[in-house]
């Protein structure tokens, strides 16, 4: 009769911490990450291309300061140019900007990225919902023409009307 008494009460312990739940938090930049809806504009404003992906997320050292900036490789659409590049970042003023000219992770090049910025429900959605808007300029080193290309958009909202497909 011990014996089940002490098994009764190790399973009902066991039981009992298992309800527990952890809080797992987010990461350092959480408030800036996320995937968006971008194009991409010559330095006149003329449009260069349809619409394209973009993502803003944690670097590992899940430091509040750098994020990473990518285009996923082109996942989702045709990418435009292919990169992922260090940038270092204001949680509370939500910029951003690479400290000159970086390593791009995704080939051999060099990338730099100025006046990086996201604005709170700055930007409407092709379904009229608000959602942050981001905008920054990059530039590589291996573009023959040496262009300042202006990337901005809109985050993702999870909306089917909102999702682009062009």
């Amino acid at each position: 009769m011990k014996k089940f008494i002490y098994i009764a009460f190790a399973l009902l312990t066991l039981g009992l911490n298992s309800c527990g739940k952890e809080d797992v938090g987010g990461t350092a930049t959480q408030e800036m990450s996320g995937q968006w809806y971008v194009t991409w504009s010559y330095p006149d404003g003329t449009r260069a291309a349809g619409w394209d992906t973009s993502m803003t997320f944690n670097s590992s050292a899940n430091v509040p300061n750098e994020m990473l900036v990518s285009d996923q490789n082109g996942q989702m659409l045709a990418a435009f140019w292919d990169y992922t590049v260090k940038v270092t970042c204001d949680p509370e003023a939500k910029t951003f900007a690479s400290e000159g000219w970086v390593d791009n992770y995704n080939y051999d090049c060099k990338c730099r990225i100025t006046n990086g910025k996201i604005t709170p429900n700055g930007a409407t959605t092709p379904t009229g919902h608000p959602a942050d808007a981001i905008e920054y300029d990059i530039e590589f080193d291996d573009d023959p023409d040496g262009t300042i290309w202006h990337v901005s958009g809109f985050r993702q909202t999870g909306f089917q009307g909102d999702f682009i497909y062009d």
